[in-house]
């Protein structure tokens, strides 16, 4: 199978999960903010901490994972009692930058670079028909102003982990996992 003309192998739809590390959940509890998802997206668990399954809507990477980006439906809301709220939604993912985008909501941030990422080609699987990813989020230095300016504190460091994640994309070209076999 060839790639596309660009080098890049398309993603169709999936899902992607968003589970607080932790010491995240730990240190959002401690500060009284609870994380809720923005629909489309729904709140999960898994092992008795709290996570977001956010839509995967498509995108495509390259084999090296030096270009693409992949992109989600709803996003998240971390919440106090105090009626103070941050959204981040409409996420969109930058494999090259390693970056989380997403419109923040809630502070006079807007759209922002509020997750970082680095993948780990250990922890990918890719079949012909999809491909699995668990990566590490921390959160990046935007996120945390923003978490700054509508708590009053961050709870969570930039840089520090925020989210372990898993997602399952589908591809959309067949025998994709052909091309890339050996790469992973």
């Amino acid at each position: 199978m060839s790639l596309s003309p660009r080098g890049l192998t398309q993603l169709g739809t999936g899902t992607g999960n968003y589970c607080l590390t932790p010491a995240a959940a730990d240190a959002l509890a401690r500060s009284g903010i609870a994380l809720r998802a923005v629909a489309p997206a729904r709140l999960t668990s898994s092992d008795g901490r709290p996570c977001v399954a956010a839509p995967i809507l498509g995108g495509s990477f390259s084999a090296d994972f030096t270009a693409g980006d992949i992109s989600f439906d709803g996003g998240f809301e971390f919440a106090r009692d105090d009626g103070k709220q941050l959204v981040m939604a409409g996420l969109k993912g930058d494999v090259s930058a390693g970056r989380i985008s997403g419109d923040v909501r809630g502070s006079g941030t807007g759209r922002a670079d509020v997750l970082a990422f680095t993948i780990d080609p250990a922890k990918l699987q890719l079949s012909p028909a999809q491909l699995t990813a668990h990566i590490t989020f921390t959160l990046a230095e935007d996120g945390a102003a923003a978490f700054q300016e509508v708590f009053g504190e961050v709870p969570v460091a930039a840089g520090e982990g925020i989210f372990d994640g898993h997602g399952v994309a589908r591809l959309t070209v067949a025998g994709a996992g052909s091309a890339l076999d050996g790469l992973l």
